[in-house]
């Protein structure tokens, strides 16, 4: 059977979703992916992981045992967040976020000393340009969306494509949006909205592909 791989962060693993709430310990099935896997066919592999920055997204996508017939989805995150990676693979990342400040010594003297909003977006079309070329060069069935697009500027060399669907952050506060245990993360209503969009898209792309 066919695979979608999805790559995200905690929009894409499905944060306190009913079905995994309160540990999150497995990506939820009522995810996005899930919603797109069932209505394209395909087996779903959620790599989303909670908390995850651009760079950990590219670093997965990069490592990934790919196989022939697989789909991409990259669901990009906020290009504010940040992390550096270490050589092992198992061993976590140092993790560098807006909101851990506070209590995260390198978070804080990052956000101070080096951080510049232009840098950081420039880096993340880096990281975007870096994933396209790769999955390209192997033949590799790419999608790409972003989870705040008005808050992300696209530099002209990143040949990015993006899903042409409402963002999931737009869906999250439509009113009468549901949201998850946490009250905070997207429900499953949003998550499925933003599914069925991306699956429909993807099934008229592969239609005009079939028909040319």
């Amino acid at each position: 059977m066919a695979r979608l791989i999805a790559f995200g962060c905690s929009l894409t693993y499905g944060d306190n979703l009913k079905d995994i709430w309160p540990h999150n310990e497995e990506p939820s099935k009522l995810a996005w992916p899930s919603v797109v896997s069932k209505l394209l066919n395909l087996e779903c592999i959620n790599k989303g992981m909670s908390g995850y920055s651009n760079k950990e997204i590219l670093n997965d996508l990069l490592t990934f045992e790919y196989q022939k017939g697989d789909t991409v989805i990259c669901l990009w995150t906020f290009h504010q967040r940040h992390a550096i990676l270490t050589e092992e693979l198992s061993t976590p990342a140092i993790s560098i976020k807006p909101w851990e400040m506070k209590n995260n010594k390198a978070s804080k003297s990052y956000f101070k000393n080096l951080y510049t909003d232009y840098d950081s977006n420039w880096t993340t079309n880096l990281y975007m340009r870096v994933a396209k070329s790769y999955f390209d060069e192997h033949n590799i069935i790419n999608y790409h969306a972003n989870v705040k697009p008005w808050i992300f500027q696209q530099e002209k060399w990143n040949n990015i494509n993006f899903i042409p669907v409402e963002d999931i952050d737009t869906i999250r506060n439509k009113e009468g949006s549901d949201l998850a245990k946490d009250k905070r993360h997207p429900g499953y209503r949003v998550h499925k909205e933003f599914g069925t969009n991306i699956a429909n898209y993807i099934k008229e792309q592969t239609h005009e592909i079939t028909l040319q």
